[in-house]
């Protein structure tokens, strides 16, 4: 019987992307730079100073939407290119497809669900333990399910049958363990790329805070296209394991 391996997918994973970085950042790299623009201008959310709670403006949601929009858009190119091995044209950098549209509907239910879970189950941990020692209990498990829940997207990418939620973690269901390892990598590798972007802004932030915002902003732009992608691979390789027989 075949078995998941966590290191071998997170291996074929980020060297997928170091193999093939141009056609990445040909990708992600333009939605990024959108992304981080309307950020800028957008600022931060002003305080309630009653409520204590964020003022959101109509320019916070627009970018919300145009976050989830970038996401579904690069997953479907990245799907489509490393599984049917199709480059994306330049109109379809900024494509907005019934592809793109059907994946991100899946994709909202799959965070919305899982954080309603979540919250439900956080609710009710917080009755017994200290809320650092909840959130340590609920991460690994929500990123599992999430991964696990993921399997089937990328077949929206390239017009193949998804399965459905039940098929996907029957599929996994003697990979738990593996694809929780999995996930831990995806996030840990995450983590360790953005670090170095909270030290430069801290750094940059004792000279000047207006040259620090727009420095760190510039800087992130390749390695948030570069996460992005890494997130988006480890999908396409769960994918290709899972209902293409595919190994690594």
């Amino acid at each position: 019987m075949r078995q998941f391996s966590a290191l071998a997918a997170f291996k074929h994973t980020v060297s997928t992307v170091i193999s093939y970085w141009q056609v990445g950042l040909r990708i992600a790299l333009p939605w990024m730079v959108v992304i981080t623009a309307l950020s800028y201008f957008a600022g931060a959310p002003t305080i309630d100073a009653v409520t204590g709670q964020p003022n959101y403006r109509a320019i916070d949601f627009v970018l919300m939407f145009v976050i989830f929009a970038a996401m579904a858009s690069i997953s479907i190119s990245w799907h489509r290119f490393v599984l049917k091995d199709e480059v994306p044209g330049t109109g379809d950098i900024f494509r907005i497809d019934r592809r793109v549209i059907r994946y991100l509907l899946s994709l909202l239910g799959i965070i919305f669900g899982t954080a309603l879970i979540a919250t439900l189950f956080m609710i009710f941990l917080l009755l017994f333990v200290h809320p650092v020692i909840a959130i340590a209990i609920i991460l690994v498990p929500m990123l599992t399910i999430i991964q696990i829940a993921m399997i089937g997207l990328p077949a929206i990418a390239i017009d193949a049958e998804k399965p459905g939620l039940a098929k996907s973690f029957e599929l996994a269901r003697n990979d738990v363990g593996q694809i929780a390892l999995f996930a831990i990598m995806i996030t840990g590798i995450s983590l360790l790329m953005i670090l170095p972007l909270d030290l430069l802004e801290l750094a940059l932030n004792q000279i000047s805070e207006p040259a620090s915002r727009i420095i760190t902003r510039i800087v992130s732009i390749p390695v948030t296209a570069i996460l992005v992608l890494i997130s988006v691979g480890g999908f396409t390789s769960l994918y290709g394991y899972f209902m293409q027989g595919r190994n690594f």
